[in-house]
């Protein structure tokens, strides 16, 4: 129910696409954009939401919300998040080191009118609402929303690496090192990381031809001037 109604018009990927009709006989070039914080976003992140009582997450997730908001010129968007998850069915899961992933839809109602931090906290509640079905295959989720077969739940999956993890894990031959990355994440053909540290603070996944590098370069930009704005 919480997905009735999602419309085409609220996709981010639209605004995105490069001009050239590709098909599916098109050769295909999996391409990575990276963009580096300014100077203090990350301490402002963390000192803006320890303030106003919310997480870094949902402040990353309502900026990105207001960005597809002004790319579909839509109020009402949705896309995928990562949620970590630990699904009973996986044989011989506790062997394993890391976090397994999911995704899930989020769903978000942008009011720009309405004051910001009342607004994060509404932002909040919804990525919480959503993470409770971290357990949920795709399958489940599509079946769950009612929306009709031929209509996307989500064209682009957000993920957030702000995972707790360790550098390295004991092992009986040495330590390991490993480090948590993200690529094409739920099928998405277009895969956005986000690091709130500093750093390469986001990352897009995506394919050519079909998603145009310069318009994925804008975006990234514009992410980027749209978060220091809130956080100013």
């Amino acid at each position: 129910q919480k997905m009735e109604g999602v419309q085409p018009e609220s996709q981010l990927a639209g605004s995105l696409r490069t001009t050239v009709t590709a098909t599916d006989q098109t050769e295909r070039t999996e391409r990575v954009a990276q963009d580096t914080w300014n100077s203090g976003i990350g301490s402002r992140l963390t000192a803006f939401a320890e303030a106003n009582g919310l997480s870094r997450p949902a402040v990353v997730l309502g900026a990105w919300a207001v960005l597809v908001s002004r790319y579909t010129r839509q109020n009402d968007v949705v896309f995928g998040i990562a949620a970590p998850s630990r699904p009973a069915e996986v044989a011989g899961q506790e062997n394993f080191v890391g976090p397994f992933m999911n995704v899930v839809p989020l769903r978000i109602a942008v009011n720009e009118d309405e004051v910001l931090t009342d607004w994060l906290k509404q932002v909040e509640l919804q990525r919480e609402e959503a993470l409770n079905y971290h357990y949920s295959t795709p399958s489940q989720i599509r079946a769950w929303s009612g929306v009709d077969q031929q209509i996307a739940l989500y064209d682009h999956v957000v993920c957030l690496e702000d995972i707790p993890r360790p550098r390295t894990v004991a092992s009986p031959d040495g330590p390991l090192s490993f480090e948590l990355s993200f690529s094409g994440a739920g099928g998405s053909p277009l895969t956005v990381a986000v690091r709130p540290d500093a750093g390469i603070g986001l990352s897009c996944r995506y394919l050519e031809p079909d998603f145009e590098p310069a318009k994925v370069t804008r975006m990234m930009n514009h992410f980027q001037q749209l978060l220091a704005g809130m956080l100013a």
